[in-house]
């Protein structure tokens, strides 16, 4: 009999531990399937998420500068009034009735020429070398404002050679002349003549000494 109750009591005792472990078992596997379905919909519930602690952190800061900014008697709220007010005004497009700006005037100054040479008409005699000998032409010339605006060569030599050559001097020289100033005429060859053209040049320079003023 006595045997019987421990052998009952030995099975009690057993059903008493598989009980447990089968509780034990079961919270288990409830916990593994609990966080293996929250992971797999994307909850993390270990710690929380950096934006909530960075929004939080935001919130908290926001807030105290709330309080820090906040005066006893709202003077800050008023002056952020105030300044928002001034910066409204200093943004302000500028009207468009504007008046258009005057264009600078500029004044041209005209440099009056000073003549170097008299007005007037001047005649002189050159002289150049030929392999006939020194040979001589008559030149004169009209000035206005230094520029010769008539000029007129003679043949004053009696060698046929010299005058054939003086003529062609003649036939060609005035429109390296009239027109031109004075001063910056200076003849080599014209119409095949080379020395005729030194004799005008030499004439030129006493015209020159003449109407000098």
């Amino acid at each position: 009999m006595d045997s019987k109750k421990q052998l009952y009591k030995k099975i009690g005792i057993l059903m008493g531990v598989v009980a447990v472990l089968a509780v034990v078992i079961v919270t288990f596997v409830e916990d593994k399937v609990s966080s293996t379905s929250d992971v797999a919909n994307g909850v993390i519930t270990s710690a929380p998420s950096q934006n909530s602690v960075t929004d939080s952190s935001k919130a908290s800061n926001q807030s105290t500068n709330n309080e820090n900014n906040e005066g006893e008697d709202g003077s800050s709220a008023a002056n952020n009034a105030a300044n928002n007010a001034s910066n409204n005004t200093n943004n302000t497009p500028p009207s468009s009735t504007q008046a258009p700006a005057t264009a600078p005037v500029t004044t041209t100054t005209t440099k009056k020429q000073v003549s170097v040479y008299k007005n007037g008409t001047y005649a002189a005699d050159g002289s150049y070398g030929t392999p006939e000998g020194q040979v001589a032409i008559n030149v004169s010339v009209t000035l206005l404002s230094d520029i010769i605006t008539d000029a007129n060569v003679t043949s004053v030599s009696g060698d046929r050679t010299s005058v054939r050559y003086q003529n062609k001097f003649i036939s060609g020289y005035k429109q390296y002349v009239v027109g031109k100033n004075i001063a910056d005429v200076q003849l080599s060859r014209v119409s095949g003549s080379s020395l005729t053209p030194e004799g005008f040049n030499s004439a030129l320079a006493t015209i020159k000494a003449q109407a000098k003023s």
